[in-house]
């Protein structure tokens, strides 16, 4: 049984073709940067089924580090990062695979492939398209929108920033949606802070104008939702 849960910011848990994973679990609801406005509702001891770590770059959103270790060690978690990432990363050498942009490899039953990312604030972001049983999603990370999206074929599920600041905002979301034409796509990075904030409702409208052939699925936090 595939499915999602969105938990938040970048936080998206996935059982893909029975193999569960997380990307970007970021569970700090008090960073030091700025106040978190929408919390996480869930601590690393609340995930017990997790194969893989995917980590889009090293900002404090993508690479909780603490919670990210925690989680990893009690589930015996491979964590797939950028290799500039797993340097700073304090895990078993077998825990860790590192990697970069362009590269394509076998995880498990899942198929990684790892995508350049146009993000303003990081130099070492990236997305991932995860592919498995016939099904394959993209998960943008940190990003905007950039002309190369046009080459993704095939993507089920999109995984889009729509709170700007640095990301993609809701236009800039539908412009990218509408190059990589997935069947579905499911917003995220907006309303954690106040500076990301964004209207779901405007987004959906928006994208029932400009590309109705895409359904957009707006998750409760928490929300497990199959596909």
């Amino acid at each position: 049984m595939n499915y999602l849960r969105y938990w938040g910011h970048n936080f998206i848990e996935v059982n893909l073709d029975g193999t569960p994973f997380v990307f970007d679990p970021f569970m700090d609801n008090n960073p030091a940067s700025e106040e978190r406005v929408q919390k996480c509702p869930i601590t690393p001891g609340s995930l017990n089924d997790v194969a893989v770590i995917f980590i889009t770059g090293e900002g404090f959103d993508q690479f909780d580090q603490p919670n990210v270790e925690a989680l990893a060690r009690s589930n015996n978690s491979l964590l797939i990062a950028p290799g500039q990432v797993t340097e700073w990363v304090d895990l078993p050498a077998n825990l860790v695979y590192s990697h970069g942009i362009g590269d394509q490899f076998n995880i498990l039953n899942l198929k990684v492939d790892v995508i350049e990312s146009m993000s303003a604030a990081s130099g070492y972001s990236v997305g991932y398209i995860v592919s498995a049983g016939g099904r394959k999603i993209y998960h943008a990370g940190n990003t905007r929108s950039f002309r190369q999206m046009a080459n993704m074929n095939g993507i089920d599920i999109a995984f889009l920033p729509i709170g700007g600041h640095g990301v993609m905002d809701v236009v800039e979301a539908i412009s990218a949606a509408k190059m990589i034409k997935p069947q579905y796509v499911v917003p995220m990075h907006y309303n954690t802070f106040s500076n990301i904030k964004a209207d779901t409702k405007k987004f959906v409208e928006m994208m029932e104008e400009s590309a109705p052939s895409i359904q957009v699925v707006v998750p409760e936090l928490g929300e497990k939702i199959e596909f």
